[in-house]
C-alpha cells in the first residue's frame, strides 16, 4: 500500500469503485481526515478520459454546500493520479433504513436537505446522475451528505455522463429515494408511474395516516413521472413543496418531528413556547400544594446555569443478569470516558477507580471526587446491535439534567461514544468544538470480534495482568490491524510486563516501539497513541513532547500526569511533585497505572559530568513543560 501522496498520509484502505481504490488519509497540511481515490491506470493513462475526469473534478470542487461531500482537489504524485475529497463519517441512508420505513417527518427533513444541495449543484451546472440511498451518508449528527457529486458516473461505471442526463434525472432519483424512505424499499420499475406511486405510498407507509401519505404521494408521483417534462421543473421547486408538506404534517400532528432514536443520526430536541408556558403553570400549581423542594430544584435547573463540567462516570449497568458480559460494560464505559476526556471543556474525575465504583450510589462517588455532575447509564446488547442509555444528574440534588439513548451496531461503537460525548458537553452548555480526533473517532469502524478481544485486554490490564492483556491485544490486532487503541494498549501492557533478561530486553523494547509507532501512524490525534510513543521514545525531550501532546488531547487523564511525574522525578523533583499533585486531584486512585521508570541522565566521566547532565535535563523538563499545569487548572 502507498504510504503517502503529496501532503496526504495514507491510513487505511476503505473500499473501491469504478474510479479506483479508496483510502482514508490524513491531510498533514491542514490537519484533517480525507478520502483519497487513487485513479485506475485505465483512466489515468488514457489522455482523453483523464482530461475529462480532470474537468469534471474541477467543476465539482467549485461547489460548496453543507449537504454535499466536498471535493478538494485532483492531483498527481509519484506518477499516481488521485482525487482528494471530504471524509464523511456515518453510514449510508440505505444502511440507516435497513429495509424499514423512516418516520415521515424525518424522511421529509432528509429529502429537503438533499433537494437543497442538488439545487445548488444544478445552479453550478452539475448533475449527480446516480443519486440513490447508498450515495447519501447520514452523519452521526443526523445530517444528509451527498457523495460523489460530479464523479458519480465515473465511480459507478468509470465512464463520463451521457448527453441525455439533466437535472430532471436527479429529480426522479430523489423521488425514488423519498419513496424508499417512506416504504422501506426502492420502487420497482413498473411502480415508477404517477398512478402507482400514490397507491403504494397509501398502502405501505407504515405508521403513517392516509392523509399524510396523500400529501407526500403527490410529491413522489410528480418526481417519478415517466415523462421528464411532467417532473418538477427545478429541484428548488421540489424542495419548496417538501417544506410545505412538512408544515402540513406538523399542523396535523401538533408539532414537529417526534423524538426517536435513529440509527446513524440523532433527532433534534425542540421546545415550543406553548410547552414552556404549560410547564411553568404546572409548576406553579404544584408548588401551591406539595413538593415545594422538588419544584424549586426543577425550576433552578431549568432556568439557572449548568453545573461545572466536572464529571464522575459510573460503570454502565447491564440490562440483563449475564455477569460474563460485565467486562464489555466496563470497557465500553472506559472508552466513553476517554471520549469525554477529549471533549474540550469536560473534566472526568476518578478515572482509574471507575470499575471499583460498580454498585455504589452515584452521588456518593461524585461527592468523594468533588464532581459537579454524575453520568450513569445502561447497556443492552441484541446480537450485533448495542443500545446505550445515558443520564446526567446534578451531584448535589440528584436532579436529572439530560438523558438520551443510542443504538448502533458494534462496528460503529466508536461513533456512538463520540456522539454521546458531544451531547453530554452540550447538556453542560459547553460550546461545540469539533476537532480532528472527534471526526476520526466518528468515522472509525471495528470488527465485532476484534472489539471483544480488545475489551478483554482492557479487563486484564485493569486486573494487573499485563501478560494476559498483551495476548488479548495481539489477538485483537490479528482480527483488525487498523485499531490504534489495541496497539496503544499493547505498548502499555509490554511496559507494565516488567524488564526481562538482557538478551530479551532489547526485543521487548523493540516490540514496544513497533506497537507505539503503529498506534500513532493509525491515529496521531489519539491521546493513548501519544502516551505509547512517550513510553517508547529514546530521549527525554521526545518523551515529554509526546506526553505533553497527550495532555493537550485529553487534559483530565491523571495517569498521563503521573507518567510525567515519574519520568522527571530524579532530574526535576519539585516539578515532578507538582505533576503528581495534579494527578491526585484528577484521579485519587492508583489502579491500573502504567509503571514508568524515571529518566536517568546519561553522563560520561566523573561526578561533575553527571551533575551537568542532570542540570541539562532539568532545564529541558522545565522548558518543555512550562505552563502545562497552569493552563489546565
Amino acid at each position: 500500500m502507498i504510504e503517502s501522496l503529496g501532503h496526504y498520509r495514507i491510513l487505511e484502505r476503505i473500499g473501491a469503485d469504478g474510479l479506483g481504490e479508496i483510502y482514508r488519509a490524513r491531510d498533514t497540511l491542514r490537519g484533517r481526515t480525507v478520502a483519497i481515490r487513487i485513479v485506475a491506470d485505465s483512466i489515468a493513462r488514457d489522455p482523453e478520459r483523464r482530461d475529462r475526469l480532470t474537468r469534471d473534478a474541477h467543476a465539482a470542487a467549485a461547489v460548496s454546500h453543507p449537504n454535499i461531500a466536498t471535493l478538494y482537489e485532483i492531483s498527481e504524485d509519484q506518477g499516481t493520479l488521485f482525487v482528494s475529497s471530504e471524509f464523511v463519517p456515518g453510514e449510508t441512508l440505505q444502511a440507516a433504513m435497513s429495509g424499514r420505513p423512516l418516520n415521515p417527518r424525518r424522511a421529509i427533513d432528509l429529502a429537503v436537505q438533499i433537494a437543497d444541495a442538488l439545487a445548488e449543484a444544478h445552479a453550478a451546472g452539475l448533475v449527480h446522475a446516480c443519486l440513490a440511498s447508498d450515495a447519501i451518508i447520514v452523519t452521526p449528527k443526523g445530517h444528509a451528505k451527498i457523495l460523489e457529486l460530479g464523479l458519480a458516473t465515473w465511480t459507478r461505471s468509470a465512464r463520463p455522463s451521457g448527453p441525455a442526463i439533466d437535472h430532471r434525472t436527479d429529480v426522479c432519483s430523489l423521488g425514488a429515494v423519498l419513496f424508499e424512505m417512506l416504504t422501506g424499499r426502492p420502487p420497482l420499475d413498473e411502480e415508477m408511474t404517477r398512478a402507482n406511486a400514490a397507491d403504494i405510498l397509501q398502502a405501505r407507509s407504515t405508521g403513517t395516516s392516509n392523509a399524510i401519505a396523500g400529501e407526500l404521494s403527490a410529491i413522489v408521483s410528480k418526481a417519478l413521472a415517466a415523462d421528464p417534462g411532467q417532473r418538477y421543473e427545478s429541484m428548488a421547486t421540489m424542495a419548496a413543496e417538501l417544506r410545505e408538506a412538512a408544515a402540513v404534517l406538523d399542523a396535523r400532528t401538533g408539532g414537529s418531528e417526534p423524538q426517536q432514536v435513529v440509527r446513524g443520526g440523532h433527532a433534534p430536541r425542540r421546545r415550543s413556547f406553548a410547552g414552556i408556558t404549560v410547564l411553568v403553570l404546572g409548576i406553579a400549581v404544584a408548588a401551591a400544594w406539595w413538593q415545594r423542594d422538588t419544584i424549586e430544584r426543577t425550576w433552578r435547573h431549568a432556568t439557572g446555569p449548568a453545573p461545572r463540567p466536572l464529571l464522575a462516570v459510573m460503570p454502565l449497568t447491564l440490562s440483563h443478569t449475564d455477569t460474563s458480559q460485565v467486562f464489555v460494560a466496563d470497557g465500553l464505559t472506559e472508552d466513553l470516558i476517554t471520549r469525554l476526556g477529549q471533549t474540550p471543556g469536560v473534566t472526568v474525575l476518578g478515572r482509574s477507580a471507575v470499575r471499583a465504583s460498580r454498585g455504589r450510589a452515584p452521588r456518593d462517588v461524585a461527592r468523594e471526587l468533588g464532581a459537579a455532575a454524575v453520568l450513569t447509564g445502561t447497556l443492552r446488547r441484541d446480537n450485533d446491535e448495542v443500545t446505550v442509555g445515558l443520564t446526567l444528574e446534578d451531584s448535589t440534588d440528584g436532579a436529572s439534567l439530560w438523558s438520551n439513548e443510542y443504538t448502533r451496531t458494534v462496528k460503529e461503537i466508536f461513533a456512538l461514544q463520540a456522539q454521546a460525548a458531544e451531547d453530554v458537553a452540550q447538556a453542560l452548555h459547553l460550546p461545540l468544538q469539533l476537532n480532528a480526533e472527534t471526526a476520526r473517532t466518528s468515522a472509525r469502524q471495528i470488527d465485532r470480534a476484534a472489539y471483544e478481544l480488545y475489551l478483554h485486554g482492557r479487563q486484564a490490564a485493569a486486573d494487573a495482568q499485563p501478560g494476559v492483556a498483551a495476548k488479548y491485544y495481539q489477538a485483537a490486532i490479528a482480527a483488525d490491524d487498523g485499531l490504534p487503541d489495541a496497539f496503544a494498549g499493547l505498548a502499555r501492557a509490554l511496559v507494565n510486563g516488567g524488564t526481562a533478561g538482557k538478551s530479551e530486553e532489547a526485543a521487548r523494547r523493540e516490540r514496544i516501539r513497533i506497537a507505539a509507532e503503529r498506534a500513532y501512524q493509525l491515529d496521531p490525534d489519539l491521546a493513548s497513541a501519544n502516551v505509547a510513543m512517550a513510553l517508547a521514545a529514546p530521549t527525554l525531550p521526545q518523551t515529554l513532547q509526546y506526553f505533553k501532546r497527550a495532555i493537550d488531547l485529553d487534559p483530565s487523564d491523571g495517569e498521563t500526569y503521573r507518567g510525567i511525574s515519574d519520568v522527571i522525578r530524579l532530574v526535576a523533583p519539585d516539578l515532578s511533585a507538582a505533576f503528581a499533585r495534579r494527578a491526585a486531584e484528577l484521579d485519587p486512585g492508583d489502579g491500573g497505572r502504567t509503571s514508568i521508570p524515571e529518566w536517568r541522565s546519561p553522563a560520561v566521566g566523573g561526578r561533575q559530568s553527571r551533575a551537568d547532565a542532570i542540570a541539562r535535563d532539568r532545564e529541558t523538563a522545565q522548558r518543555l513543560l512550562a505552563g502545562v499545569l497552569d493552563a489546565r487548572q
